[in-house]
């Protein structure tokens, strides 16, 4: 992860119920049964966490270059609309988490794999208010999905 222009992303694994417990896979907030690997919910957490607090082997800002623009220009080329994400500044998208970079921390685990990562007070997609004060904002769903033209 310390290679230059390294890209931190997380493959995001489909979520799953078990024994087949009837759900609907479009419900949120997520059900408590469902399942999900734990790079789902903590990747981004996690990096800041381990590379830039615990261990020290990047700057803050080289994480977040990381998770954010680097993994949005890779994919630019190809789908025009990733030009406007990772990055802060007039016409970019809206996108913002706001964190403590002290107390941002992975909780998700093998057995509960949606649990949120700690130390984000805010989210904000499209400028919407998603998380505040560090709790869901049920009702709000301001994403969009983004294709290949």
């Amino acid at each position: 992860m310390t290679f230059d222009r390294a890209a931190i992303a997380s493959d995001a694994m489909p979520l799953t119920w078990p024994r087949r417990t009837p759900a609907d896979a479009l419900q949120w907030p997520l059900p408590p049964t469902a399942l999900g690997h734990p790079r789902g919910a903590g990747t981004y957490a996690r990096a800041i966490r381990t590379l830039y607090r615990e261990r020290q082997l990047l700057s803050l800002s080289g994480i977040i270059a990381r998770c954010s623009l680097i993994p949005a220009q890779i994919l630019e080329e190809s789908i025009p609309a990733m030009s406007s994400k990772g990055r802060i500044s007039p016409g970019s998208d809206a996108d913002i988490v706001v964190f403590d970079p002290d107390r941002i921390t992975d909780n998700a685990t093998y057995v509960d794999g949606t649990r949120p990562s700690s130390g984000i007070s805010r989210v904000l997609v499209g400028g919407v208010p998603v998380v505040e004060g560090g709790i869901l904002v049920e009702d709000a769903l301001p994403g969009r999905p983004i294709r290949r033209s």
